[in-house]
C-alpha cells in the first residue's frame, strides 16, 4: 500500500469493508439471528457515553442523521 495512488487505497478498503460485511451476513442468516451495530460515543471530559443501536450491520452510518437519531438509545454517565 505504501506505492499505492489515493484512489487504489479507497479500492482497497472499500473491497476490505464489502467482504467484512458480506460474511458478517453470511454468518447472521447461518446462524438465525439479527445482526446490530452498536456504538459507544464517549465523551471522555464529560463523562458521559451516548449508546446507539442499530439493526443488521452497515456500512457507514452519518451521526446527524435520521437514522442515528432513530437508534439513539440514551446517554449514561460514567465514572474511572
Amino acid at each position: 500500500m505504501k506505492k499505492a495512488t489515493p484512489q487504489q487505497v479507497k479500492d482497497y478498503w472499500d473491497k476490505k469493508i464489502e467482504e467484512s460485511l458480506a460474511r458478517k451476513r453470511r454468518a447472521a442468516k447461518r446462524d438465525g439471528v439479527t445482526g446490530k451495530t452498536i456504538c459507544l460515543m464517549i465523551n471522555n471530559h464529560k463523562k458521559v457515553a451516548g449508546l446507539h443501536v442499530f439493526v443488521g450491520f452497515h456500512r457507514r452510518i452519518v451521526w446527524t442523521s435520521e437514522q442515528a437519531k432513530k437508534g439513539y438509545v440514551g446517554s449514561f454517565e460514567y465514572e474511572e
